[in-house]
């Protein structure tokens, strides 16, 4: 499936090109405010974008915690088993 973004992407590069069709001057001020915007949209990333070592959104946090808590459960669970099972071994 295609995000949603790169149809009003396209939508944008169209417009653009519509109005530089109709007028040259139009244009080019449609290009200059979808390239400022963009140039904006990059800056914010850029400010916003995790350092290393952080988890890329609250979401892989999450799974990342529940799949430490599964593996200690695991483990703790296999330890309980060993331990009844060599108990009544012995």
């Amino acid at each position: 499936m295609l995000d949603p973004k790169w149809y009003v992407i396209a939508a944008a590069v169209a417009a653009v090109a519509l109005l530089a069709n109709f007028d040259l001057t139009f244009g080019l001020i449609a290009a200059g405010f979808v390239a400022l915007i963009l140039l904006a949209w990059v800056a914010l990333a850029m400010w916003l974008a995790p350092e290393n070592g952080e988890p890329e959104s609250e979401r892989g946090a999450l799974q990342e915690r529940f799949r430490r808590l599964s593996a200690n459960r695991r483990l703790a669970r296999n330890k309980e088993l060993t331990a009844k099972g060599g108990s009544d071994a012995g």
